[in-house]
């Protein structure tokens, strides 16, 4: 979880069973984070259990059954990723938006913090 935090990653594959933290609670604490943006999480798991809708409920995008092939693995990183780049490429032009009201409003506030400091008490 600490990579994820510290790193920006376009795609997360997580193990669905691992020590400490399983791959459900990574995904679970990720999709909590709002500063995370959106990242794709495919589990890998053992799909003979039952419990194939929990996977997706958790928060994972998708999953692949093991043993893994790397043909259908590959397929479905590539799909995801384009996802990704179309939801990405759809919200630059928001927080492009948001970036200059920022700015705007630094400008504003710096000029109201100026015009007070030369007006006299």
């Amino acid at each position: 979880m600490a990579q994820i935090k510290k790193k920006r990653f376009d795609l997360v594959l997580l193990d669905a069973i691992m020590p400490y933290l399983d791959g459900y609670e990574v995904t679970a604490q990720v999709r909590q984070n709002q500063k995370l943006s959106f990242m794709p999480i495919v589990l890998m798991t053992d799909c003979d259990s039952p419990s194939l809708v929990y996977r997706l409920d958790c928060g994972a995008d998708d999953f692949i059954c093991k043993p893994i092939k790397r043909k259908y693995l590959l397929a479905k990183i590539r799909a995801l990723l384009r996802l990704k780049s179309a939801i990405d490429e759809r919200d630059r032009p928001s927080r492009a938006r948001l970036r200059d009201r920022i700015y705007e409003g630094a400008d504003t506030i710096t000029n109201d913090i100026t015009i007070r400091f030369h007006q006299p008490l």
